[in-house]
């Protein structure tokens, strides 16, 4: 899979989990044993449905917040970048490992979802 691909695996399952998906839409896009991590330490999710609920709570203290991303990189199944929802919002740096056209692991290197 091309770094294009890639990123643009990896924007999709982004921004669904951003615009509150579920269903159908997300098992297309990350893996069955999905795991999420927080490199910080207080990572007190490690699921779909836990990092589903976080960024709930993200949307809800930034109403109106249009996600952004940008500055894509990475190789292969391996694919980071920086998100941020605006001028005055919390913004972070992910890293997501992808395994063929689904997200397998998504890393929260800094940010507002930690």
């Amino acid at each position: 899979m091309g770094s294009q691909n890639s990123f643009s695996t990896g924007y999709r399952a982004f921004r669904a989990i951003w615009d509150g998906e579920n269903g159908d839409k997300l098992r297309a896009l990350f893996s069955d044993g999905f795991e999420f991590h927080n490199l910080d330490g207080r990572n007190d999710v490690t699921d779909l449905k836990g990092l589903r609920q976080r960024v709930a709570k993200l949307r809800a203290a930034h109403p109106g917040a249009r996600l952004k991303v940008e500055n894509p990189f990475g190789a292969g199944s391996h694919i980071a970048f920086d998100w941020s929802l605006g001028d005055a919002s919390p913004d972070g740096f992910c890293m997501l490992r992808l395994n063929g056209d689904r997200v397998v692991e998504l890393w929260e290197l800094n940010g507002a979802l930690a």
